[in-house]
């Protein structure tokens, strides 16, 4: 079968469609972020808490998401320096779910200690290892 064919034909599957979508590179991180610490974030937020992810690529998934409504970017053009931060639309609150379900799955089937829903273990790694990271800044 045809790569243009297999497209053609999971077009339609809801799991193919959902996975072109979060399964690139860094789109599940920065939901995950979204999702676990608070519902919006600047930029510079979101670039320092995914420690790996370069600039470039974390404003191609930012735009990607968007252009399929799961996060909203919002400009407030009074203040200055401008600010812009990307919000949850509906659609990418509605993720919350599978994503405490992934959690508990690899609670339970994937690591020794536990994930916390509040990503401590996430922000204790950052705190140690990414933060002073420079390979990608």
């Amino acid at each position: 079968m045809a790569e243009k064919d297999y497209h053609e034909i999971r077009k339609n599957c809801p799991v193919y469609s959902t996975l072109k979508i979060m399964g690139k590179r860094w789109s599940f991180d920065i939901m995950a972020e979204l999702i676990c610490n608070g519902d919006k974030r600047r930029y510079n937020e979101l670039l320092r808490a995914l420690v790996f992810v370069t600039p470039k690529v974390l404003s191609q998934r930012l735009k990607e998401l968007e252009s399929n409504g799961l996060i909203q970017r919002k400009v407030y053009p009074d203040e200055t320096p401008v600010k812009v931060e990307y919000l949850l639309t509906q659609k990418g609150k509605e993720l919350k779910k599978t994503i405490s379900e992934i959690i508990e799955w690899g609670n339970k089937w994937s690591v020794e200690t536990p994930h916390e829903n509040n990503c401590e273990l996430c922000k204790n790694w950052r705190k140690e290892h990414g933060m002073h990271y420079k390979g990608y800044r």
